[in-house]
């Protein structure tokens, strides 16, 4: 029992360093821009808030409603063929940003949400563990582990909201270093337990 909980150990601690660097690095170097990007682009991508994001979009609806009562032939294009006029181009552009934002503070949520979940496990089995020294109740701890690592694993990078991708980046960053130092904790009690003479 002692060799797989160290394995355990070992490999959740490679798994956690491993997802610590990578957040840090995208926290500190990830959002570099392109000169190439262009402005509404750069609008979309420096929206602090939704709200910015949907007064944008509104005033694009006005800006292709006053366009189809000039041209009344132009409401019959399919949407590839707008994607490529203007003041569609920039309308299909922002519902995208504002699908994106949302997709992303949905995943928030789940995320924090999921994390949570396991941290419960986590203690729930640490403390049936101690008071009851019985292996079956110690997988509901590493469950809980297990879960709170795959809450905090990578997210792929959808293009535009990035505030947004921030702040998931900043969250699971933190749920990173969160559950490692929970691991440590849970490690070092395990220690305690096992060899109570060297405290």
């Amino acid at each position: 029992m002692k060799g797989s909980s160290r394995a355990a150990f070992v490999i959740a601690s490679i798994i956690l360093c491993f997802m610590g660097v990578h957040y840090t690095y995208y926290t500190l170097y990830g959002s570099h821009e392109s000169v190439l990007i262009d402005y509404l682009e750069q609008r979309i991508k420096g929206a602090e808030s939704l709200d910015e994001l949907v007064v944008e979009y509104e005033a694009s609806l006005e800006l292709v409603a006053a366009y189809e009562r000039d041209r009344p032939d132009m409401d019959v294009l399919t949407r590839y063929q707008q994607q490529s006029i203007e003041p569609y181009k920039t309308k299909i552009r922002l519902e995208t940003a504002i699908e994106v934002w949302e997709k992303k503070a949905w995943e928030y949520q789940r995320v924090w949400f999921s994390w949570t979940a396991g941290l419960v496990l986590f203690l729930v089995g640490a403390a049936g563990f101690v008071l009851y020294r019985n292996w079956r109740i110690l997988s509901v701890h590493i469950a809980g582990l297990a879960q709170m690592i795959w809450s905090a694993s990578p997210t792929p990078m959808i293009v535009g909201a990035l505030a947004e991708h921030e702040r998931l980046l900043g969250a699971k960053l933190l749920m990173t270093v969160m559950t490692f130092v929970l691991l440590m904790a849970a490690w070092y009690m395990s220690s305690r337990m096992q060899n109570p003479d060297h405290s």
